[in-house]
């Protein structure tokens, strides 16, 4: 990350999103994040450290991924207990501020780098940690999506139906 992509993304803080004493410590790209280039900004806000992930839209993609989509699932998400969700901080359409359109979010704390997690000292909780990613997506194939306002922004399907939905979908493409 250059030091004038660095200043675009402090300017966007400050004057976009209203945040007050801004200093970008660092920036580090992520591996994965495999539909969008992802961005871990280590900052101060107001003498405060914390971390912010930068997703930006690529040119073009392997992956079809709607961001205002991901957005609107992570915001409603964010609500049910259960499921660690980061708080999101914005959903940027306008790609004149950074160079592409993007989305800002807090941090889940933990390790989610799958070499990380297969090594010591985690691998001894292998299975523990598989019964939870699997807990997790449970409480996320059983919430209502109008109940989190999903149903504006995700066609309606059916238990029944949503396996031939997706298969529909990707055979299209």
């Amino acid at each position: 990350m250059t030091q004038a992509f660095i200043d675009k993304v402090e300017k966007y803080f400050t004057q976009r999103l209203g945040w007050r004493e801004v200093a970008i410590i660092g920036a580090t790209k992520l591996a994965g994040g495999i539909s969008r280039e992802t961005w871990r900004i280590s900052l101060t806000k107001e003498g405060v450290a914390r971390d912010v992930i930068l997703r930006l839209d690529p040119d073009t993609s392997l992956l079809e991924g709607n961001r205002n989509v991901e957005y609107a699932v992570f915001s409603a998400f964010g609500t049910e207990p259960g499921v660690p969700v980061p708080p999101m901080i914005c959903n940027e359409d306008d790609p004149s501020y950074l160079g592409a359109a993007f989305m800002a979010s807090g941090m889940v704390p933990g390790v989610a780098d799958i070499p990380a997690v297969l090594a010591p000292p985690f691998a001894a909780a292998g299975p523990r940690i598989g019964r939870e990613i699997f807990r997790i997506l449970g409480l996320i194939a059983m919430a209502d999506p109008a109940r989190l306002g999903l149903d504006k922004v995700l066609a309606p399907t059916t238990a029944e139906h949503a396996w031939s939905d997706a298969l529909g979908y990707w055979e299209g493409m």
